[in-house]
């Protein structure tokens, strides 16, 4: 891959922190989210899921920050939306159907205070997908964000993609901070 792709596929990322969702961003769930929601949480080391894992709690734990765990409904939420977006011919934030991600962790039943998402395209290895996100402000934030300890990690790869999206390799982190039930966070899930 040459390094003005590379270079386009970073600045081709974009990243949103928000903090509320209104109702009126509840789509109906996707066919990929619902392939996605029967598959369990994936997190070995020789996954991609699981690499990209151990990648970013490496460069956490470098800057003394805790280590990021799955949460499965993050988890769903993020591998139904990479799978719609090679399945789909796609890159962006705004899924297939319309939604965005505070609708698809909404829709997967996670309640947050804060949720974030990074997308990235073109990059075969989890590696070089952390260093695209650090070398930008915005997926930076996300990466290491104090207050987000659980997150979900999604992959597609279509080795045969050659719509007009054919980047081949579709990564999605999504990061978050549940309200848990009673309305406010956990100390441990939403950081200090």
């Amino acid at each position: 891959m040459t390094n003005i792709r590379r270079l386009a596929i970073t600045l081709a990322l974009g990243s949103v922190l928000i903090s509320a969702c209104s109702s009126d961003d509840r789509p109906r769930e996707t066919m990929a989210e619902k392939k996605a929601a029967t598959a369990d949480v994936v997190t070995a080391s020789n996954t991609p899921a699981g690499r990209l894992l151990i990648a970013i709690n490496k460069v956490r734990a470098r800057r003394g920050l805790p280590a990021l765990n799955m949460d499965s409904r993050l988890a769903r939420a993020a591998r139904g939306h990479a799978s719609d977006m090679a399945d789909n011919d796609f890159f962006a934030h705004r899924g297939s159907d319309g939604s965005s991600f505070a609708g698809r962790v909404t829709r997967q039943g996670y309640a947050y205070r804060f949720v974030g998402e990074n997308i990235a395209a073109g990059l075969p290895s989890p590696n070089e997908t952390v260093e695209s996100w650090l070398a930008s402000p915005h997926h930076r934030r996300n990466v290491l964000a104090a207050n987000a300890i659980p997150i979900g990690i999604g992959y597609a790869y279509r080795p045969d993609d050659r719509g007009r999206a054919d980047y081949g390799h579709y990564w999605v982190l999504t990061v978050g901070c549940s309200t848990g039930t009673s309305g406010n966070a956990p100390r441990a899930e939403c950081g200090k």
